[in-house]
């Protein structure tokens, strides 16, 4: 079998996908498949090979008009923690990778559809040193006057992969509830320019968040609401995610607009926001939200199910279980 990421795009008519590989250790290879939209039947594929980015920690992608949409991590593999630990079974290969200064992020454009079709071939953009950050997530991108406006959620500070569920306490997160100094995650906009190889970047929303996405009717196209798991607090704060962003991403650059809701109870936790649009819907925030929720307390779980067009008012119904589920990282649904 191939490699096939966990994250999918809706694209008009077509379910597009990835899948990444290392190839001898030291190149990357990309591959994307288009499918018939309710089938897996192929209707487009295609293979790259990136050289030198092996270890570039490719989880996720945009899909726009003319391009599928990557961006490269500056990551590398600590040779040094491979051989002592790894290979001995004392670290996950995982903690082998480490973020490296100097290294500039890329954002690497691959032809598809209209672009392909013209002979156009894959380019690459170098992030600006000052910028550069580490990448897991993207809601979506769509292009606009020969420019393409990539969502993304960006860590400052980059990413600690020797973190993990057995080291990590409140004292890793970031802010004055909790003491600590990890990354701050913030979702920004890119603004990347094909024609003259820059890219710039500004914020969207002045809270710690994650996993997010839009409706999925507006995938490779100017969108306005951007949806994602959230902190508790505001400002360059990051602690657990609690509940649930809703950013208006039509705001000029420099100004952010959003609004949250985050349960009353402290000991509940939340996950990644899925957007289901209502049957008829009209406007772009015309749905609900799913959310799987946590009580600690209680040691039980919950589906929170919110109106997307009034986060305010709170979940417009819970369905509890008796038990809890293990967290997890990301969801999808499908019509009754």
């Amino acid at each position: 079998g191939q490699e096939f990421a966990a994250h999918y795009r809706h694209y008009e008519d077509r379910l597009v996908n990835f899948g990444v590989s290392a190839l001898g250790g030291r190149d990357l290879r990309i591959r994307v498949w288009e499918f018939a939209e309710g089938s897996f039947e192929v209707l487009d594929s295609s293979e790259y090979t990136v050289p030198g980015k092996a270890f570039a920690f490719v989880h996720d992608f945009a899909v726009t008009e003319n391009y599928y949409v990557f961006y490269l991590n500056p990551i590398t593999l600590d040779l040094k923690t491979f051989g002592l630990e790894y290979l001995w079974g004392k670290s996950s290969i995982a903690q082998c990778l480490k973020m490296t200064e100097g290294i500039p992020g890329k954002w690497y454009l691959v032809p598809r559809g209209p672009a392909r079709a013209k002979g156009e071939k894959p380019k690459m953009l170098d992030v600006p040193l000052s910028i550069t950050q580490f990448i897991f997530h993207h809601a979506n991108a769509y292009e606009q006057d020969g420019l393409i406006y990539a969502d993304s959620v960006c860590l400052q500070g980059g990413i600690d992969f020797g973190m993990t569920l057995d080291n990590a306490d409140k004292t890793y997160f970031r802010g004055n509830e909790y003491g600590g100094a990890g990354p701050w995650a913030g979702l920004f906009r890119h603004v990347l320019d094909p024609a003259k190889g820059t890219v710039k970047r500004y914020l969207l929303a002045d809270r710690g968040c994650e996993f997010p996405s839009c409706n999925p009717k507006v995938v490779g196209q100017r969108h306005r609401y951007i949806y994602a798991a959230t902190a508790r607090t505001r400002g360059p704060n990051f602690g657990p995610n609690v509940g649930v962003l809703k950013v208006d991403a039509s705001q000029p650059e420099g100004q952010v607009a959003h609004d949250a809701w985050v349960p009353e109870c402290k000991s509940q936790f939340g996950g990644e926001p899925i957007f289901v649009p209502k049957v008829g819907a009209q406007k772009e925030d015309d749905g609900y939200l799913l959310v799987l929720m946590y009580d600690a307390k209680s040691h039980k779980s919950y589906l929170a199910i919110l109106d997307a067009s009034n986060l305010q008012q709170g979940p417009v119904t819970k369905l509890r279980m008796p038990h809890h589920l293990t967290a997890g990282l990301h969801g999808s649904w499908s019509p009754a």
